[in-house]
């Protein structure tokens, strides 16, 4: 990787796909259309900080929005999204970064302050709402989590409604690729990788 490519993949939008399992299934999806991360945190972090250097990729970021479940709710990609968000803050000094978790209690979470905005899980206009929120944010660039269950909508498709209002870069963590998508599963992620090429 050098200077934001990845397996010689430039994207004519600055997207990045990342996946944090196999990369097999993943290579189908989306055609080598767009930028692949296949790795971790510190991986994504290079990937961040190699984007900030090349003007040519990006004049810089210095505001990211994380979308994705976040603490205290208890789950594997709440803890993930956290320590992804807390990991680039503290490499990244100049960088604001802020969270966008997802709630499936109608009673939400005791965020902390770096949360600005809260999605119901099963609302979509509080998708389009997100959407707008980020639009408005000056964000440089959003990191989505993905995972099915997290989202609402058949196959987590509530998600392509903001995916598909925002005006910056998404860096995308698919969390789950199925080997045997069902005809929604595959949809939703085909439209995710194809958005991000």
């Amino acid at each position: 990787m050098t200077d934001g490519v990845i397996n010689g993949n430039r994207s004519s939008t600055n997207s990045i796909l990342t996946h944090s399992s196999t990369l097999r299934p993943m290579e189908a999806v989306a055609g080598g259309n767009g930028l692949f991360l296949f790795g971790d945190r510190p991986t994504l972090c290079a990937v961040v900080w190699s984007t900030m250097k090349n003007d040519s990729i990006t004049p810089a970021i210095g505001h990211i929005a994380f979308i994705g479940n976040y603490l205290p709710r208890r789950c594997g990609i709440a803890t993930f999204t956290t320590d992804l968000c807390e990991s680039i803050a503290n490499e990244f000094t100049g960088v604001q970064c802020f969270a966008l978790p997802v709630n499936d209690t109608t009673d939400g979470y005791p965020y902390p302050e770096r949360v600005r905005f809260e999605l119901v899980e099963k609302e979509l206009d509080s998708y389009r709402r997100a959407a707008d929120f980020l639009n408005i944010s000056n964000v440089d660039v959003v990191c989505l989590q993905h995972e099915y269950g997290i989202f609402g909508g058949r196959a987590g498709s509530h998600i392509l409604t903001l995916l598909r209002e925002l005006r910056m870069p998404v860096v995308t963590t698919l969390h789950t690729v199925l080997p045997d998508p069902d005809a929604n599963q595959r949809r939703v992620l085909e439209e995710i990788a194809a958005w991000g090429a």
